[in-house]
């Protein structure tokens, strides 16, 4: 006969799975000054690194894009130069940000990775689709003069690149105004010059009252006239001069703000060195909790066979 099987092994009781947490005290107790190793060390690192932040200084410039409206219209134009998206994409293209590093005396890459363009909250229109908010573009840097030349210079860029179209609307309307300016000059001087006929005309005895009433009727007719033609003019005049400042002041980009560097608010260094601290601490707790086990097995890779 065969020999009786042997017993199955008993199942373990799920006790003896449950973590043994006194142990796991041991082990911090026995390697407490890794703990403190871990969160001096820790502490020193954070210090460090609040030092190194130095100080950074932010400058930013408020932009206004400006609202075109159409030719003789109160309507808004829609134009690719006013949207938001596509003004934000020229500010970090390659040409803006060489531009303005040049300006600044920075490096291109360096200015790059600062540049922050941004609408102005509560700036935009919430029945529409704002055509022309308000944008913040910022710099933040080490240097406060270079930081806010940096700033500027972006912004100047981009009201030249936003302000195409009212700028030749400007151009358009100052013209039309110069013009008009000129022809009020030929119109004053026609009529001066024959006011003057009239009173020589009046003034002179040699003429009989007949021919002075036929001259007098020509020269009235001509003032007449000139007198019309000038009252249009000067109409012409006034709508000119109020559709030039609507374009000026509604209608253009403008700087609102330049940019002024301040200092910004720096890493609290007591943070810094706080944060290192814990950091550290929970990394010296695993470390007490590992030793025992990578010290052993450490040890059994450098144990020499014996002979």
């Amino acid at each position: 006969m065969s020999p009786d099987p042997k017993p199955a092994a008993p199942v373990e009781l799920e006790a003896e799975h449950e973590v043994d947490f006194g142990r796991y005290a041991r082990r911090i107790a026995a390697r407490w000054w890794l703990l403190a190793l871990g969160a001096v060390l820790g502490a020193l690192i954070g210090f460090l690194v609040s030092l190194s932040d130095g100080r950074k200084y932010e400058a930013t410039a408020l932009v206004y894009l400006g609202e075109p409206l159409a030719p003789d219209s109160a309507s808004s134009v829609s134009t690719t130069a006013t949207t938001l998206g596509l003004v934000q994409a020229f500010l970090a293209s390659e040409g803006a940000v060489e531009k303005a590093a040049a300006i600044a005396g920075l490096k291109p890459g360096k200015l790059r990775d600062s540049i922050t363009a941004r609408p102005v909250s509560g700036a935009s229109n919430t029945k529409q689709a704002p055509l022309a908010p308000l944008m913040a573009i910022t710099v933040t840097g080490h240097s406060r003069a270079k930081t806010e030349a940096a700033a500027n210079a972006l912004a100047r860029q981009a009201t030249e690149r936003v302000n195409v179209y009212t700028s030749t609307k400007i151009e358009t309307l100052e013209e039309q105004l110069a013009y008009i300016d000129v022809q009020l000059g030929i119109v004053n001087r026609r009529l001066a010059a024959a006011r003057e006929a009239q009173e020589q005309i009046v003034e002179d005895k040699s003429l009989s009252p007949i021919e002075k009433l036929v001259s007098l009727n020509g020269i009235n007719s001509d003032i007449d006239r000139a007198e019309g033609r000038r009252s249009s003019l000067e109409i012409n005049r006034f709508s000119t001069r109020r559709t030039l400042s609507l374009a000026q002041d509604i209608e253009a980009t403008k700087i609102t703000a330049p940019a002024v560097a301040v200092l910004s608010q720096p890493t609290s260094r007591r943070t810094a060195v706080i944060v290192g601290a814990f950091i550290g601490l929970l990394l010296g707790l695993v470390a007490a909790l590992v030793w025992d086990g990578v010290a052993a097995r450490f040890g059994s890779r450098t144990e020499q066979p014996a002979i």
